[in-house]
Order: C-alpha cells, then structure tokens, then sequence
C-alpha cells in the first residue's frame, strides 16, 4: 500500500522533487519504525509462548565458540523433555556436556539422569523385544527357527522416533567411560558430531525468532560463522557434491545406512520409466499393471533418503517384478526394455554392495555382541540410583562381580569396563566408598583382559578366513529378478552359518580361565626405583653426601636378607608338586587279568601316595605345616582381594596377580583329587589354611 502511494506521489509531483522526496524519506522511516515495533511485538509473542508451552528461559546470556554464537541456558532447555527440539539433536548435544565433565563434579549427574532416561526406554523396548521373540521361538520348529535367525540377521532396522538407536545410547556411555577406543563405527560418530552442529544451529534460529540474539555486529558475525560451518559440512556430506572421492566409494552398510547418492540415480532412472510408462497408458488406459508401476514410482519418492538401502532395494525389486509382468504381454512399440534395463542395472550394483558389506560381518557381530553387553547393564546401573540405604549400595557390589564372572569370551572386556563406568557414575552420584570398591573390582578383572583378548582373536580367524574364502566365489552378474532373489536368499543362509559358527565359538564361559594363574612379566622392585627422569634437586654437598651413605647402607642390607631368604628349597618343592600333582591326574590303561589289575592298580596307588607323603615332608621341612584349629574364612579373603586392594598404587599389577593366585589355590584346596585319602585332604587343605593368612599379609 504504501510503496503504491509512493509512486503516484513521485509521478505527480516528478517536477518538484526538492518537496516530493523528503517527504517520501518521510514515509520510508515511518514503514521502518512500524515494521520495527512489529517484529518486537512478534518476537516478544513468540518468546511469551515458547515461555508458557516449554518453560523457555527468561534471562539468557550468549558466549562465542568455535560453532558460532550459543548460550547455555538454551542448551539446558533444548534437552528437556518438553522442547520441541528433535531426540537425535539433543542426544548430540547431551554426549558433548558428558565428555566435558569431571570425575567428581556434582553437577553432572543432570546429564547422568538424562542418559540414564533414554537408557531405560531403549531397555524396556528391547526387553519386550526378547520376550516376544522367546515366546515365537516356542512355537517354531528348529528349520523355522534358522529361517527366523536369518532373516533378522539380514533384515533392515526400522527406528521409533521416541527411542534412540542402540548406537546413540552406546555413545552415550563412552562419553561417560572415556573409552579409548568406540564400540560405534566411525560414520555414526562422525553422524553425531555433524547433529551437534545442526542442534547449535537450531537453538540459534530458535533465539534469533524471540529476539534475543544481541544486534551489533560481533555477534551477528559469529551467527554466520556457525551457519557457514554447518553449510560446510552439509556441503561435503555424501550425495550433496559430485566429487567422485566422496564417502559412497567406501564399503556401505546396506542395512542400516543408505547413500543419498545411489538414491539420486534411482530417482533419475524411476523418472525416465515414469514418462515412459506414462507415454504406454495414453494407448493402454485400462492395464492395471502400468497404473500399479505409476503408483509403486511415486511410493519411492515419499520415502526418506535416510530409509536402509536393503529397504529401498526391496521396493526396487517389487517394481521390476511388476514391470516384467507387463513386459510379457507387450510388444516393442509399448515395451519398457530401456528403463527397465537400466533399472535392473541398478538393483545387481546395489548386490554388489551388499557383498562389500558382508567383508565385516564377522566384525559387526563381535561389535554387536559387545554393545548388546554394554547396553543390557542397565538394571546395574538402575540399582545405583535404587539404593537408599548402606545395605543395598554393599549388594551391588557381588551383583558387579556375578556379572563380570559370568561373561562370555567376546564381551568380557566390556563388562569389565562397563563396571568402571558404574564406579564413575557412583562418585558423581556422591558415593565415594562404593564407586572405590567398583573400581577396585573392575581392576581385578582387567588382569584377565589379554588373555581373553588373545583367545578372542584365536577364535575370530576361522572365521574371517571362511568369510574371504567364500566372497571370493559369490558374485551377482545376472539380470534376470529370480535369479538375484535365489542366489541371494542362498548367500544369506551361507553367511549366517558362518556367523553362528562364530556366535558359537565366542560365546563360551571364561569358569576355566579364572581359574588359571597369571604370569607375572618382571618382578622389579617399582618402589626403590629411582626415576632417572626426575629432576635432580640441589641439596648441597654435606646432604648429599649422607644420601649416598644411607643408599650404600640400604644396598648392603638388602644383599644380606636376600642371602637369607634362600628360594631353593620353595622352588624345589614346587617343582615337586607339579610332578606328583601330574603323576595323579595321569590316566592308566591297566591290562590283563583281574588280578594283574588289581597288582597294577595297587603298585600305582602306592607309588601316588608316597609321593604325596614326599611333599608333605618336604614342606614341613621348610615350615609349611598344616592347623586344624581356626578355619579360613575363604570369603572374608576373597572379598579382600577384590575390592580392598588400593587402585593405582605401586606394583597394583603384581599384587592383584596374587591376590588372584591366592583365591585359585583356596578354591583349587576345595576340589582335590579323590585319589587321594581323606586325611591326607584334610591336612592339604590345613596347610593351606596355615599359610593362607601369610600369603594375605604378604599380598598387602
């Protein structure tokens, strides 16, 4: 309206321009100024409503960071749960305050409590999951059962909007364990850290719409930084630029994941067989098919480009179905040959992605494995929070150790470093006992981590060599719709044989390898050693010259106790009990009559027992005697051992190797063989229980 009137005043009075102009200017600051109050009033509506809908904040202050203006009060509202910014952005935004925050700092436990939220509706979900799946199994028969594991093994992953995807809550945790290496694989992290970006971005546009983005020019500058940024990222992301060096030239994950790219030349080749088609139906109105090709075209193009690619190969596959249907029927002047055959084209390259996928299955099922682990100690996790009396905090501490002793070969280093983040969680909670004693807990059983880790890897290579030995052989290069079905439905049922092979050799229990001493690398003597890096404090010369004497002194002293602490005879014995302790577990095949049996079981009876009564003698010789007084209270021992030992000491390493030996020995002294007689048992197990508060204050 009034840019109207303007040009009517401009054209009748184009002659006096002295008196027409100022008073258009005129007009021009009133238009700004209304426009000016307006956008006020709008922004001030705007901030009253978001205010009153999700308790947006009134008093905000911004700060400058490398991703552009932000302000903490808007990022502790975004991650409420009644702000309407989207989950996946605020798990971003919640995972980078996790990794900022410290050990003992109080305040963390907001974001402790918001993780621990989204962890419990992703466990209750699932758990329902596993029930159903328990009952369905009930009902099938074991051919059915296999089909079922398949299909789940290969089947794409639909995502509830309201539930963050196992790898969220995953990076949720590692931001909290410090983890040194991910259990997630790089292009989720990389995903993450791109949201984080977008979150930042969003609660800009947010402030920018209530009018609290202050107007000089420093901040709107820092605005179009982070804007500029996100541009950036979006511009380098696959499918966004033609670069032919971009992430789609990398191995996909079909079933999770899908390139925006290969949806852009589907897109393109639909487009071409939807005019094409369209050109048919002007002949052929009637033909249902070429309505159901239409349809099934413009059903593509609704689907999110972030839908599995396996998905959108599915739909793919339904329209060259449909098509060959109509191809059957129609001559070269209707037939849809050219598009289809590009389009066939298509769904063999996308196979052949699926093989590339299938290069790290056995890796993505060890990784699963693993994550499943961490993402299931959830009810551990529950229990902290759940105890409100000393009584129940002491009870997680047993519930810790059961669960890191249960573990199986591919996930127990994840338990044990899913127990050091529950120490973690404890002492931002504010309980500094139990989080000390978790921690105590989670170091014992790290001792076992390599010999478990190299065990692992022993039973990954067959694996991983079946799976290259038959990548090598499969290969997609038909075009025909059945053919690619059949041969694919095979692959799947090969791969997951070699899968389960894996699951199978991997999911053993670790009883065995409790059970078995540690070798202790070098025993050096960490406390007197001097730091040659350390830097040499001027002492003046009468000092240091009483230093060298008291360091010579000590040197001498520490020469004379070694001479007197003769291992020969310790180290003789032991060698003797490994030959008497063979000799029983050897097995005999007794030959001949009945007689001569019971001649040859009796010689071996007699020659056991004297070997036997040779190591009792031996050891009481060096003052290993046996008692029968006072019993050991193996429990009181073993509790020591685990979550009394003070964590990051010197010599911690060697020390909880013998703390661990110390508990093999008492329960190996519960499990003697039955060969040998019940007072020999007996006074085996008294020495033990003799020596065993020796062996505990030597330990400490």
């Amino acid at each position: 309206m009034f840019c109207g009137r303007k040009l009517s005043l401009l054209r009748k009075f184009v002659s006096f321009l002295d008196i027409s102009m100022p008073f258009v200017a005129g007009l021009l600051l009133v238009e700004i100024s209304f426009n000016e109050i307006a956008l006020q009033w709008q922004h001030e509506a705007k901030r009253l409503h978001a205010t009153a809908s999700s308790a947006f904040p009134r008093f905000l202050q911004t700060l400058p960071s490398t991703s552009g203006l932000i302000s903490n009060e808007v990022s502790s509202w975004a991650v409420r749960d009644g702000s309407p910014m989207p989950l996946q952005l605020k798990s971003a935004i919640m995972r980078r305050k996790l990794a900022q925050i410290k050990t003992d700092d109080p305040s963390a436990i907001i974001e402790i409590q918001w993780t621990r939220g989204q962890w419990k509706k992703w466990y209750e979900k699932n758990v329902a999951k596993a029930e159903q799946k328990d009952f369905l199994y009930r009902t099938k028969t074991e051919e059915e059962k296999d089909e079922m594991d398949v299909e789940e093994f290969f089947a794409n992953h639909e995502q509830d909007t309201q539930i963050l995807p196992d790898s969220e809550i995953s990076m949720l945790l590692e931001s909290i364990e410090r983890r040194h290496s991910s259990l997630v694989d790089d292009k989720c992290r990389k995903a993450s850290d791109e949201r984080y970006e977008m979150a930042i971005v969003w609660m800009r546009y947010v402030m920018s719409e209530v009018g609290v983005i202050p107007s000089d020019e420093t901040s709107w500058s820092q605005c179009v930084d982070g804007d500029q940024k996100l541009f950036e990222i979006l511009a380098s992301h696959e499918g966004l630029s033609d670069d032919g060096d971009g992430e789609d030239t990398k191995v996909i994950d079909v079933y999770r994941n899908s390139s925006i790219r290969e949806c852009r030349r589907a897109a393109i080749i639909l487009e071409r067989l939807s005019a094409r088609t369209k050109q048919v139906m002007e002949r052929w109105p009637e033909v249902v098919a070429l309505k159901i090709i239409i349809t099934t075209i413009d059903e593509f193009f609704t689907v999110s480009v972030s839908t599995p690619q396996i998905k959108i190969a599915t739909q793919i596959e339904n329209l060259v179905e449909v098509c060959e249907q109509w191809e059957m029927m129609a001559d070269r002047e209707n037939s849809l040959r050219d598009p289809l055959g590009e389009l066939r084209k298509l769904l063999v390259e996308w196979k052949k992605m699926e093989v590339r996928c299938w290069s790290s299955l056995v890796s993505k099922c060890e990784s699963e494995a693993k994550q499943r682990a961490q993402l299931v100690a959830f009810p551990l996790f529950e229990s902290l929070f759940e105890a409100s009396t000393p009584e129940m905090e002491a009870a997680i501490i047993p519930m810790s150790i059961e669960w890191m002793h249960n573990a199986t070969l591919v996930d127990f280093s994840t338990r044990v470093v899913t127990v050091q983040s529950l120490s973690r969680w404890a002492r931002i909670a504010g309980k500094e006992v139990l989080a000390t004693q978790l921690e105590s807990a989670s170091r014992h059983f790290g001792i076992f981590v390599g010999k478990v880790e190299q065990r692992l890897k022993e039973a990954r290579e067959p694996a991983e060599n079946s799976l290259k030995d038959y990548l090598k052989v499969v290969k997609y290069n038909d075009l025909n719709l059945w053919n690619i079905k059949v041969s694919s439905t095979k692959a799947h049922a090969k791969l997951y044989k070699i899968v389960r092979r894996f699951k199978d050799a991997v999911n053993v229990e670790l009883n065995e390898d409790f059970g078995v001493l540690q070798k202790i690398d070098g025993w050096t003597k960490k406390v007197y050693e001097q730091n040659e890096n350390a830097e040499q404090k001027d002492v003046g010369e009468e000092l240091a010259k009483r230093i060298r004497q008291a360091t010579s002194f000590a040197s001498k002293i520490g020469e004379k106790v070694s001479i007197l602490c003769e291992t020969t005879a310790i180290e003789e014995l032991s060698e003797q009990t490994k030959t008497a302790d063979e000799a029983i577990r050897t097995m005999i095949n007794y030959i001949g009559e009945d007689e001569e049996k019971e001649k040859q079981q009796g010689y071996a009876r007699n020659s056991r027992q004297r070997q036997i009564a040779m190591v009792i003698k031996e050891a009481q010789a060096i003052g290993l005697n046996a008692r029968k007084a006072v019993l050991l209270n193996q429990e009181s021992i073993n509790k020591r051992s685990i979550i009394e030992v003070l964590s990051h000491g010197d010599c911690e390493k060697e020390i909880r190797i013998c703390a661990s030996g110390r508990n093999i020995v008492i329960q190996k002294a519960n499990k003697i063989d039955q060969q040998v007689g019940v007072s020999t048992r007996k006074h085996l197990s008294g020495m033990l229980e003799m020596n065993s508060p020796h062996l505990k204050l030597s330990v400490y």
